[in-house]
């Protein structure tokens, strides 16, 4: 068993890999589909987005014949993400995934015990016995992208509660700034029941979640030239002290001091 806390980014696949007919079919359940190789050793500081996602690790062999087959795949499951954590990668390393949508967080059982958590090897396949089906090595990248495939139309997929998938989405379009009180009248659903929801089918609390969308869209006020001030208003923040420390919290940094980072991908190079 191997438990860390670590997170991963996102970066879509194009048309030519087949990713528009997998999401077309798993519609339901997969957010993006994702890939990113690494040619040499560099860290990312990747900020929370409160999804989960299902990984395959790997490491590409440049020397091999025919060059840069697979080897040591490994099946990663990363739970919601709330805090931004620093991710070393080495050199030839990469990442096949899927970020699933908030409320299919479910799949996993008990998103709530997975918080800002990663399980891989045998343990993430307990978890989803689909996974058992991988090799330990593939001939190329394709050859993997085509088992991850099928892997993928045969994961299972949990009924969406409707309440919390209307939550989710008001939650998305008041950029986080929504309030649980809101939602509850929105919704017609109890404070209470709505947070049991929330931890059952995305992992974290409705107040969590709408916390961690906040701070995105704050992040990406700032990183648009906005004012500070100016994007602690647009983002609903009572002051720049109230934002200050959100972005501490979710960040490790504060708005004037932003360092780079990957805002929901990591970057190819």
């Amino acid at each position: 068993m191997t438990s860390t806390h670590f997170q991963f980014g996102y970066v879509e696949l194009g048309q030519h890999q087949g990713s528009d007919e997998i999401l077309a079919r798993r519609r339901r359940l997969v957010e993006t589909l994702w890939s990113v190789r690494i040619p040499q050793p560099q860290d990312f500081l990747v900020l929370p987005d409160g999804r989960s996602d299902l990984i395959i690790r790997f490491k590409l062999n440049p020397t091999s014949k025919p060059p840069n087959s697979i080897r040591k795949i490994e099946p990663v499951i990363v739970g919601p993400s709330t805090f931004a954590l620093n991710v070393p990668i080495d050199a030839d390393d990469g990442f096949l995934g899927v970020r699933l949508k908030p409320e299919q967080a479910k799949i996993l059982k008990q998103p709530s015990d997975l918080v800002d958590t990663l399980i891989s090897g045998q343990e993430a396949r307990e978890l989803l016995p689909v996974l058992n089906a991988l090799p330990d090595e593939a001939c190329d990248f394709e050859a993997l992208l085509t088992l991850f495939r099928l892997l993928l139309n045969q994961m299972p997929e949990s009924e969406v509660n409707p309440e919390t998938a209307r939550a989710v989405d008001l939650i998305h379009l008041s950029g986080g700034r929504i309030s649980v009180s809101e939602l509850s009248h929105t919704l017609g659903v109890g404070e209470r029941q709505l947070h049991r929801l929330f931890l059952r089918h995305v992992g974290l609390s409705t107040k969590v979640y709408a916390d961690v969308i906040r701070f995105q869209r704050a992040v990406r006020l700032c990183r648009k030239g906005v004012s500070i001030g100016q994007c602690a208003f647009e983002a609903g923040y009572s002051d720049q002290a109230h934002m200050s420390r959100a972005f501490r919290k979710h960040g490790g940094f504060t708005p004037a001091r932003m360092p780079d980072f990957s805002l929901g991908s990591i970057p190819t190079g």
